[in-house]
């Protein structure tokens, strides 16, 4: 019952607003704030993400052999976004997305975010542009038991379904410069993340802190811009502990991860229809205390824009990422394999501007994932279809 509550004041929040700023008495609100609202309806074949294959668990005892069972069904993908301008320099955002089954038997597979941003944007001296703010965000992530899609338990038998619902609270700034042609970004942000506690099992709090800094330059004759950077991040937690060399939690200090990423992304217009996107990253991960859960990632991302005709696109998507643990074990048991795991990503997307009903933008999509990992208990794989609309006020 408080599902269907939630999903019927969501979407009605998605339309009943943009209703309400279209009235006379919202003008001048009307005329300061941008909407957007996109809605649809699809088919997920594996909400749980559940392997696709029966496997033996070196995770438990007796290693017994675990049957997962594959849940697929429709679901409703909502997004609502604002944006409000306070005053000249000053800018409200909030962002809404969620998807939510059909089905109340895969109702565990719901997840959902919503964030809120103030922002204040400022010029100082030599052309150098500022922008600061706050946000705040309520998400819920999926933590279920994937063979089985019931609610996660712990070994003692305790729900701890909750385990990944959590609040965030931080502030961020963005440092911008442009220089003979080129653009030079400084970002950085810190946040607090309280997530919800499961009592019987350590929760997931900690503190986020990023740095990263970039540059954006053109070439070929302005046809291709190409943009390079490296980001710092922390994570550091108030109750989760370390592993050591054995995967053993024990009374190890709390955890800590150092991430350094190297970017780079390359956007091409090959003609006047079409548009060529290239990024890659690697990014390494260090366990502060003796190096447990190190590694190294190499994610690569190809896409395509082409547009059929003035009010036709198609978008193509391929991305691919690697992981490479230096010491982790698959099932966190020393006699199994070094952890290893790579991410297939396929996607394919029609949009249609259709001049009627408020000129939604129309979309259909197909996006197929294949999890491969040596753990296989996150071993796994789904095709999702979807259809809807994206309104704009």
């Amino acid at each position: 019952m408080i599902h269907a509550r939630m999903s019927k004041l969501i979407v009605s929040s998605m339309f009943v607003a943009p209703l309400l700023l279209s009235g006379t008495a919202a003008t001048a609100y009307a005329e300061q704030a941008d909407i957007f609202a996109d809605v649809g309806i699809g088919y997920h074949s594996n909400a749980y993400h559940a392997p696709s294959a029966p496997y033996i668990d070196l995770a438990k005892n007796a290693a017994p052999t675990v049957v997962p069972n594959v849940q697929g069904g429709l679901f409703v993908p909502m997004k609502l976004g604002v944006k409000y301008q306070v005053s000249d320099d000053i800018q409200l955002r909030y962002k809404f997305d969620s998807q939510f089954y059909v089905d109340s038997a895969l109702q565990a597979a719901d997840t959902y975010n919503h964030m809120v941003k103030l922002l204040k944007d400022m010029e100082l001296g030599n052309d150098i542009q500022l922008q600061v703010g706050g946000l705040f965000g309520i998400h819920k992530k999926l933590y279920v038991d994937r063979d089985t899609g019931t609610e996660k338990l712990s070994n003692a038998g305790i729900n701890v379904s909750n385990r990944y619902t959590y609040q965030d609270i931080g502030v961020f700034a963005e440092l911008s410069k442009e220089i003979s042609g080129m653009k030079l970004i400084g970002k950085g942000k810190y946040a607090s993340l309280n997530y919800d506690d499961p009592v019987v099992i350590s929760s997931l709090d900690h503190t986020l802190f990023q740095l990263g800094g970039f540059a954006q330059f053109k070439i070929m004759d302005d046809k291709a811009k190409v943009t390079v950077g490296y980001e710092y991040k922390t994570r550091s937690y108030s109750n989760r502990r370390s592993r050591d060399l054995t995967a053993r939690l024990g009374t190890n200090p709390f955890l800590n991860y150092t991430y350094g990423t190297f970017s780079g992304k390359l956007a091409y217009k090959v003609g006047y229809a079409t548009r060529l996107f290239v990024d890659g990253e690697v990014i390494t991960r260090a366990d502060d205390f003796v190096g447990y859960n190190d590694y190294t990632k190499t994610k690569v991302k190809l896409r395509v824009l082409h547009k059929l005709d003035h009010d036709t696109s198609v978008r193509a998507k391929f991305a691919y990422s690697n992981t490479n643990y230096d010491r982790a074990f698959a099932f966190e048991n020393p006699a199994a394999p070094k952890k290893t795991s790579s991410t297939t990503t396929l996607s394919l997307k029609g949009q249609y501007h259709w001049q009627g009903l408020g000129d939604p933008m129309l979309w259909a999509g197909v996006t197929y994932q294949n999890v491969d990992t040596n753990d296989l208990r996150y071993k796994y794989k789904y095709t999702e279809v979807a259809v809807g609309g994206d309104w704009k006020f």
